[in-house]
């Protein structure tokens, strides 16, 4: 694996642990509006 690809794969875990921090403060509708930002 290429430099480049770890920072890819770093980039995307930052990413997700955003995510998750954003979803447990969310209300049931903002939780639906996070998953529905996903499947597009």
């Amino acid at each position: 694996m290429s430099e480049d690809e770890k920072m890819l794969i770093d980039e995307r875990y930052k990413y997700l642990r955003m995510m998750q921090r954003r979803y447990k403060k969310a209300n049931r509708r903002e939780r639906q509006a996070l998953l529905d930002g996903w499947k597009r």
